[in-house]
């Protein structure tokens, strides 16, 4: 499979883990689930993930790598700023009640896939010889 395939597929990845569930806190029998749409700085990682898609087409690999990067800084971003959010709001024990959903692992995974792939498109590992 092309390196170029695959950075395609993981910025899709990104782009969707938007708009799934990201972390949902159940407890007292209600479950409540929210998604990175829900906060500000979702836009950031549709332009992110657009951006990687259309150098991952054009096949410039650097500058995927650093959206790459940019990516898995907003993953860690997002996550403090739900734990820092809730902890204001409630204690240690129900930060335990917290679970991470589907949006969570897209995020990860595709931002640190879009890393490696872009990498190896840059050492040119999947080059029709």
């Amino acid at each position: 499979m092309k390196i170029k395939i695959l950075c395609i597929i993981a910025c899709l990845v990104i782009g969707v883990s938007v708009f799934l569930p990201y972390f949902s806190v159940s407890g007292l029998g209600i479950t409540v689930s929210k998604s990175l749409k829900d906060s500000n700085d979702w836009i950031y990682i549709i332009i992110i993930a657009g951006a990687a898609f259309i150098f991952s087409v054009l096949g410039k690999y650097l500058p995927v790598v650093f959206l790459g990067m940019a990516s898995l800084a907003m993953f860690f971003i997002e996550n403090n700023s739900i734990t820092t959010n809730l902890g204001k709001e409630i204690d240690a024990l129900a930060r335990s009640l917290i679970q991470n959903n589907m949006g969570y692992y897209f995020l990860m995974a595709g931002s640190i896939a879009l890393i490696i792939f872009a990498v190896l498109g840059l050492a040119g590992i999947g080059r029709k010889k």
